[in-house]
């Protein structure tokens, strides 16, 4: 008897488009009549929508087809923006000194990221372009100054030019002890003439400047300035005068253009030559008027000189009053300006041969003011006159034996107070008050205030 056998197919059959099974021997779906394929047996049946998808993609490209050539078509109907002109601008930097600053960079703002630059001339000036009316901003810069950026009014792009003033950048102040002065009031040599600082509010603008910059350039930190000025004889010094101590917010801008210029003020308060300020500012009165004058300009001020030549317009009594009135103000450097020569007897003074009342009188100085550090700006001898022209320069020998014996009495009585060398020469060459300056330095002096 014969055995059937029967064989399994390894072809089996689904429909491409409804995905029903169908035998090896079909030639279309009997479902739907799509087209068959076959799959190995390990193969999962496709998914059924694989069909439409080639159909969904079609439409999808069609439609964004149509969208953009639609907003072409409403693009091109679109009125274009004006082209905004370009006007031709003339620019001048200069300085608060009056100045033209060469290499200065110029740029105009034309929106918050676009901007348009350029540099000036040998003569400060410049053209560049500007956006009308959309340039709002016009800028300048220079390493030497501060950054300054202003308005462009319509007018001034309409006229074509404007003008920016940068202000200098501020110098460092000099470090170091504030005691340890440098500068030179009677005998600058600026220009080929001599200068005079310290009466630095009476003078215009011009000149100030080129008084802080011959300071700088002769190497000086420091400058000397009078807070009162009575009225000079002699036409050595042609200037009005002037009284700040009851105004001290109107002394502040000079100041603070000292500042500005990179040097440390000393403030000297004194009534030396000055009898409308004698009657104006009576004892009783003076110290309370020292008081608040400090008060007001005391974050300005490096040391406080009181002269000069404190006799010849106060008592010992009177100088001590004052010395605490700025001790109550400000803990800053005090320093007397007086003839170490004149501390005795030939003043009219109760001071003993053996200077002992002397270094009493600077303890009592001291408790007066125990935060502030204390100096004697030591005024040397007139006695000799060079050339004849009525100038001084003090003999070097009796200058700096005087010096070296303050110090010596002052370490002596355990007394913490500094020689300033301050008063020296007069009318002179600058050159021979500077060689002395710098002798009283090696002898012991702390500082200079007439050249060094």
């Amino acid at each position: 008897m014969k055995q059937r056998v029967v064989v399994a197919s390894t072809v089996s059959w689904w429909c491409f488009t409804c995905g029903a099974p169908h035998a090896a021997d079909a030639r279309r779906c009997r479902r739907c009549g799509g087209p068959l394929v076959n799959y190995p047996p390990t193969r999962q049946a496709p998914d059924r929508g694989l069909a439409i998808r080639p159909l969904i993609l079609a439409l999808v490209i069609g439609i964004a087809v149509l969208i953009a050539i639609w907003s072409a078509g409403c693009a091109s109907r679109r009125p274009s923006p004006p082209t905004l002109p370009l006007l031709r601008l003339e620019v001048q930097v200069a300085s608060d000194a009056h100045q033209a600053i060469t290499a200065a960079d110029v740029r105009i703002l034309d929106g918050p990221n676009a901007h348009r630059t350029a540099r000036t001339g040998p003569d400060g000036r410049v053209f560049i372009d500007a956006l009308h009316p959309a340039s709002q901003t016009i800028c300048a810069t220079h390493e030497q100054h501060v950054e300054t950026c202003q308005p462009l009014p319509i007018d001034q792009l309409r006229a074509g030019n404007v003008t920016i003033v940068l202000a200098r950048k501020a110098p460092p102040l000099p470090q170091g002890d504030p005691l340890a002065v440098r500068t030179d009031f009677l005998t600058l040599h600026c220009d080929g003439r001599i200068v005079y600082p310290g009466p630095f509010p009476a003078y215009d603008t011009g000149k100030r400047a080129r008084i802080l910059d011959c300071l700088r350039e002769q190497g000086y930190t420091d400058i000397w300035l009078d807070v009162l000025l009575g009225r000079q004889g002699g036409g050595w010094l042609d200037v009005q005068p002037y009284d700040y101590l009851d105004r001290p917010h109107a002394l502040r801008p000079f100041l603070e253009e000292i500042r500005d210029a990179g040097l440390r003020t000393i403030v000297v308060i004194g009534l030396e030559d000055n009898p409308p300020a004698r009657a104006k500012y009576p004892p009783g009165k003076l110290a309370r008027v020292v008081e608040q004058f400090v008060r007001g300009i005391d974050d300005l001020a490096s040391i406080y000189l009181l002269g000069v030549e404190v006799r010849e317009w106060a008592s010992w009594s009177e100088v001590l009053d004052l010395i605490e009135a700025v001790g109550k103000a400000s803990s800053r450097p005090i320093a007397v300006h007086q003839n170490q020569r004149k501390w005795g007897p030939d003043r009219g003074d109760p001071w003993t041969a053996n200077r002992a009342q002397e270094m009493e009188w600077w303890r009592e100085a001291k408790k007066r003011a125990p935060k502030n550090r204390l100096a004697l700006a030591f005024q040397g001898s007139h006695a000799r006159v060079e050339d004849g022209g009525g100038g001084f320069l003090s003999p070097r020998e009796e200058f700096i034996r005087d010096i070296r014996g303050f110090l010596d009495l002052k370490r002596l009585a355990g007394i913490g107070v500094e020689v300033i060398a301050s008063e020296y020469g007069h009318l002179v060459s600058d050159a021979k008050t500077k060689a002395l300056g710098r002798a009283a330095l090696q002898a012991g002096a702390i500082g200079c205030t007439n050249g060094c």
